[in-house]
């Protein structure tokens, strides 16, 4: 729940020591990211996508309210936020609003917006950009300039935007996710 008192869906799978938090895009939902969440379940995380509210600035308070469920209720140790399009926007702003060392690694596909909370993010910060994807070039390199460390850039072929990253350079995103994933939980 939120502070606000809205109520957050979301499919818990695994019960590793490591929290993932998958938040969704525009014209998504929280069963888009499955096949990512079982198949990190499957490798011992605790995966929980969550559904957003994307109007106004709700989005960044529901992805907190998973990270609480997750660090509070199921106590995973370690907890990092998966965010794609608006889902990205969302993961940095929440990274940025979250209690000093909640948040362990962010990874941020495809922002569109939230250059400016950028500075204030904890944790590892890994963003991912498809090379040919224009709406979202500039704003992921000037959010990671505006970042502290530990943090990097990682670009990917292609032109897809947000979630479908996942789908049109599955093996460098897996690749990517794991990397931070065993950089961030052991």
């Amino acid at each position: 729940m939120t502070e606000g008192g809205a109520t957050v869906r979301g499919t818990l799978f695994g019960d590793g020591e490591c929290g993932v938090v998958f938040a969704h895009g525009k014209g998504f939902d929280r069963k888009s990211w499955l096949p990512q969440a079982k198949r990190l379940a499957e490798d011992g995380h605790t995966c929980l996508p969550i559904d957003l509210n994307l109007d106004g600035d709700a989005a960044p308070e529901y992805v907190l309210a998973a990270v609480r469920y997750l660090r509070r209720r199921v106590g995973v140790g370690s907890v990092i936020l998966v965010g794609a399009g608006a889902g990205a926007n969302a993961v940095v702003r929440a990274n940025a609003r979250a209690k000093s060392g909640t948040v362990d690694g962010t990874l941020v596909v495809s922002p569109e917006a939230g250059v400016d909370s950028a500075a204030e993010m904890q944790g590892w910060k890994l963003f991912v950009v498809s090379r040919g994807d224009e709406k979202s070039v500039q704003t992921t390199k000037r959010m990671r300039d505006a970042a502290s460390n530990p943090k990097r850039l990682e670009t990917v072929d292609g032109s897809a935007h947000g979630q479908r990253v996942f789908e049109s350079s599955s093996d460098s995103m897996w690749s990517i996710m794991n990397g931070l994933l065993r950089t961030v939980c052991g």
